[in-house]
């Protein structure tokens, strides 16, 4: 009989830790796409025309990451491209966790750098322009299950 509770008790502690095994983060992410209206200091969103947005409309892009599974997911890093024939608005990511850049979508910098050609011949590193970043990244210490979080960013329509 102390056998048979012996070999419950661990069949039961396998199963229970089994369960925690298995137990991890499933991020789920959504984008969408809202057209910038700005009059008179009024900021609206709206949708983006079917026949798509006009050059030199701004266009903001909204990213959800809502951790679904049981675990808060760790140093997530949601990343927000910049379309082709589009080109970047300084200062209009979300600031709700550590920003970086690319300009090559290989190397990440919170301030990318290019170098430059000095008429003197000399080359020396600036800050990159905002309109060349190829895309704005977030890193978020950690999500919580069933707490989504929200990042931000605009482009202008070249």
């Amino acid at each position: 009989m102390k056998f048979m509770r012996t070999v419950s008790f661990l069949v039961a502690a396998v199963v229970l830790c089994s369960g925690i095994a298995f137990a991890r983060p499933n991020v789920k992410l959504s984008l969408a796409q809202s057209l910038v209206t700005r009059v008179n200091g009024k900021t609206t969103f709206s949708d983006v025309p079917s026949q798509g947005a006009k050059r030199g409309s701004t266009l903001r892009y909204t990213i959800v990451a809502a951790d679904i599974g049981d675990q808060p997911a760790l140093q997530f890093q949601p990343v927000g491209k910049i379309p082709a024939g589009a080109q970047y608005l300084g200062g209009t990511a979300s600031t709700n966790a550590a920003l970086q850049y690319t300009l090559d979508n290989v190397t990440w910098s919170a301030k990318p750098m290019v170098s430059v050609k000095l008429p003197n011949g000399k080359t020396v590193k600036r800050p990159a322009d905002p309109s060349t970043y190829a895309a704005v990244r977030w890193t978020v210490a950690k999500i919580l299950p069933n707490k989504p979080l929200t990042f931000t960013y605009e482009v202008r329509v070249k």
